[in-house]
């Protein structure tokens, strides 16, 4: 009887081993270089930025399938117009069951997690808050205030020749000082908390450290099998999403006293409450709030905050692109330290310059989508259930889409430049379901940015590393350590 259960367990073996992991995938479709039957690229994925093989790949092919120990399997495509029929092809639309790890922050009501009927009806009450006359009113003067406050601490605290006694040649992490900026912005754009508010620090540390485990299961695949693992993440998503239902509860309570008003500034969350789908008439109970403030909350602070670190990087290293930079900032603000929301709109220089930063570090290197059914693409058979990778950074690294596209060139986005696929640059995704928040995240970072350089330069350290880490976005892996210099204006660049 052993005998047999042990021959039978070899057999079963011997045929996972000796399976095809794309037996159902169009066999024209080139398979990942280097790669093994059984394995298949899992060995070749390196610990700081596992996806940098893909992406390498990507660039060399426009297509091609990939596995890992014939467990997750995709096929990754970078091909702009490969791109642009996923995105119009509803049997394409579901979301990656990769992500059912995210929902353990975001919930399983995140417009960032769900598809079909659940998706277009969140997606109707959620897209009026970000329209522009809400995004201006309600959340842009708390993102003016906030990088007020934090030209005011480089000044004071790090700028070499600021009233902080730094030594000449004493550096700063910047990408940790925005991390926390970009916190504080977005507690109070979906909040309304600030520093010392009631919650505050609460749902900062829970979620921090939430996120944390998160990027661990990430980066090592079987530490999400570990019960400890399991306990502590089970504790702090109890922690935090309690922490966002008390919020909750205090808003309701708030707006059942208060007679509406189109004066008063609101918050995100109290605009979620007051919501309803324009269609059906329905609101958003406090389950799906909470789902979709994580979202919001997670997609939105830490991916700006890598975002304006790599601009300070890539603008410290290249003199040219800065003194463009500070000229258009000056001519645009005058003697004004903070921008408007119409001298965003005339920044455009700056707005090439977030642009070309975007392109070489997408914080989201790749997204993924799961056939409902057998369909096809380019002409390609793709099987229901197979995962089709979209690789973000592989198309905007290509030759093929980007001129040189290893090197920082903001006038590329110039008119007349060069022509580029409108396929071809997807830092938000693209189509109906490309990032809600996308509009909110460009005026942020352009008028954090425009704060910065009206009063601040920064020179690099030469002595420090930066490099390139990867857990669930793409980030500095050492940091990125600058040393700032308050500007010496000119009087006449500003008249």
């Amino acid at each position: 009887m052993a005998s047999a259960a042990v021959t039978f367990l070899v057999y079963k073996a011997a045929r996972f081993i000796l399976s095809d992991p794309f037996e159902r995938v169009d066999p024209s479709i080139p398979p990942s270089p280097s790669a093994n039957n059984f394995s298949g690229a899992a060995l070749q994925l390196t610990e700081s930025f596992q996806m940098a093989p893909l992406i390498r790949w990507s660039v060399q092919f426009p297509i091609y399938k990939v596995h890992f120990f014939k467990v997750r399997r995709y096929v990754v495509i970078s091909d702009p117009e490969l791109i642009k029929e996923l995105v119009n092809n509803r049997d394409l639309d579901a979301k990656s069951d990769d992500l059912e790890e995210l929902t353990t922050l975001t919930g399983v009501n995140g417009i960032g997690t769900t598809h079909g009927p659940q998706w277009k009806e969140t997606h109707r009450v959620l897209a009026p808050l970000f329209n522009y006359a809400n995004l201006e009113h309600h959340l842009f003067p708390g993102v003016v205030q906030n990088a007020s406050n934090l030209v005011e601490e480089i000044s004071s605290r790090f700028a070499v020749n600021g009233s902080g006694g730094r030594a000449p040649l004493q550096s700063v992490d910047i990408d940790k000082i925005l991390v926390d900026t970009t916190y504080s912005i977005g507690s109070g754009a979906l909040f309304g908390l600030k520093l010392g508010d009631a919650l505050y620090a609460e749902i900062k540390s829970s979620m921090h450290a939430l996120i944390n485990l998160l990027n661990e299961s990430s980066m090592r695949p079987l530490t999400a099998a570990n019960p400890l693992y399991r306990f502590k993440v089970s504790r702090l998503r109890r922690e935090f999403r309690g922490y966002i239902a008390a919020l909750i509860n205090i808003k309701r309570a708030k707006l059942e006293t208060e007679m509406p008003s189109t004066a008063a500034r609101m918050d995100l969350m109290e605009s979620m409450i007051r919501a309803k789908d324009p269609e059906t008439g329905a609101s958003l109970d406090d389950e799906n709030i909470i789902d979709q403030s994580a979202t919001f909350f997670f997609g939105g602070y830490n991916t700006t905050a890598r975002t304006l670190a790599w601009v300070v990087h890539l603008v410290s290293q290249h003199p040219t692109v800065e003194t463009k930079l500070l000229e258009e900032i000056d001519r645009v603000l005058g003697e004004r330290d903070v921008p408007s929301t119409v001298d965003l709109s005339q920044l455009t220089y700056l707005n090439m310059v977030v642009k070309e930063t975007l392109r070489l570090y997408c914080p989201a290197p790749v997204y993924v989508r799961r056939a409902l059914r057998d369909t096809k693409l380019g002409g390609y058979d793709i099987p229901e259930g197979m995962n089709v990778m979209v690789s973000i950074l592989g198309a905007h690294y290509s030759a093929s889409n980007f001129s040189d596209p290893s090197q920082f060139i903001p006038e590329r986005w110039q008119e007349g430049f060069e022509k580029v696929h409108s396929y071809a640059f997807i830092p938000f995704a693209k189509g109906e379901r490309s990032c809600l928040g996308q509009r909110y995240a460009m005026m942020q970072m352009k008028t954090v940015l425009c704060c910065i350089y009206k009063r601040l330069i920064f020179r690099p350290d030469n002595w420090s590393s930066v490099g390139v880490g990867q857990d669930l976005i793409v980030f500095p892996k050492f940091g990125i350590h600058v040393v700032p210099k308050i500007r010496e204006l000119n009087p006449t660049a500003c008249s």
